[in-house]
């Protein structure tokens, strides 16, 4: 059970995961993970009427439907996560590769993440707002907008949902253009530093 606890804080992490960092594993190992993750994915999809993410056990409830893929791949997994120190290394190592995938690969598995994330962790449901110009607009499979503030400061507010004024940041027509953005704060878990960091998810833009 803690093994499992774990795998889901795990998974649950690599969403921020995703967006924060680049490893990316060798060819062999990412075919394995691309496998299990599409394979992990099938079971949310199969299971999604039944899970709910407002349920205190949501994680728990999640991480169930992954153990059979997991016991289906454990040789290969034994395989390629050798150099894992111990077995809760193995569950975090694994944890994190697949759950990077599932972030960018398996919208469903994205929207449950995002909407547990908001309902667990927003911090404050009063708006904050930012000035400045914007100067990027990065879009993917995760995307993000970064303000300049006229102190000189550059802020990063994710782009994770619906935002008002979102014509705007689809046409770029704010690009290089002073923007006021409303935001809520997050807190995610972020496995690399083994803790929970703040970040700003956009609300709504426009111009001023």
């Amino acid at each position: 059970m803690r093994k499992m606890g774990l795998l889901m804080i795990v998974f649950f992490g690599s969403f921020t995961l995703a967006i924060a960092q680049d490893n990316k594993p060798s060819a062999k190992k990412d075919s394995l993970i691309t496998l299990m993750a599409n394979e992990a994915c099938a079971e949310i999809i199969a299971n999604k009427a039944k899970l709910n993410p407002s349920d205190e056990d949501f994680q728990m409830e999640l991480g169930m439907l992954l153990v059979p893929v997991m016991m289906k791949y454990s040789a290969n997994i034994e395989e390629f996560y050798a150099d894992a120190n111990n077995n809760g290394g193995v569950m975090a190592a694994m944890g994190e590769d697949i759950g990077m995938k599932l972030a960018v690969s398996c919208p469903e598995f994205l929207a449950m993440v995002t909407n547990s994330q908001n309902l667990q962790h927003e911090t404050n449901n009063d708006l904050k707002s930012i000035s400045g110009k914007l100067e990027k607009i990065q879009t993917g499979d995760l995307s993000y907008l970064l303000i300049k503030t006229p102190m000189g400061e550059t802020h990063k507010v994710w782009w994770l949902g619906k935002v008002a004024g979102d014509d705007l940041l689809i046409s770029k027509n704010a690009m290089q253009k002073n923007v006021l953005v409303e935001y809520t704060e997050m807190s995610v878990y972020y496995a690399k530093v083994n803790d929970y960091i703040m970040i700003k998810v956009a609300k709504s833009v426009s111009l001023k």
